[in-house]
């Protein structure tokens, strides 16, 4: 496992950063399909982009675990991404106006640890 000490700047953002303290910033973005796109158009880009596991920089570390992690907090490198739980699709009922668009975001609302990186909503 390879590691390097993280600065300070990261240090100081996680260790504020809790359950009650959220201190990471997502957005939702709302796209219009290409003309001509088939109903299983956003299935195939997922799938695309899940064959895509190779992290590059920076995104291709995470806190380091263990007590050396909080003593002296480090980044571990991570060789591969498990996008089937980091990125995510989940359809709105139809017709997915701005209603089921908000009762789905809602659903989605976790802790810390049970979040994962990106969900589409479509």
């Amino acid at each position: 496992m390879t590691t390097t000490v993280m600065n300070p700047l990261d240090a100081a953002f996680l260790q504020v950063e809790s359950d009650s303290t959220l201190a990471h910033v997502g957005g939702l973005y709302i796209f219009c399909l290409p003309p001509g796109a088939g109903p299983d158009f956003l299935r195939q880009a997922l799938d695309q982009a899940r064959g895509h596991t190779r992290p590059v920089k920076p995104f291709d570390r995470r806190p380091a675990a263990g007590l050396l992690g909080q003593l002296i907090p480090r980044w571990q490198v991570v060789e591969e991404l498990g996008l089937d739980y980091h990125l995510q699709h989940h359809a709105l009922p139809r017709p997915g106006g701005h209603r089921q668009r908000t009762e789905g975001e809602n659903e989605e609302e976790t802790t810390l640890t049970d979040s994962p990186g990106y969900v589409g909503l479509s």
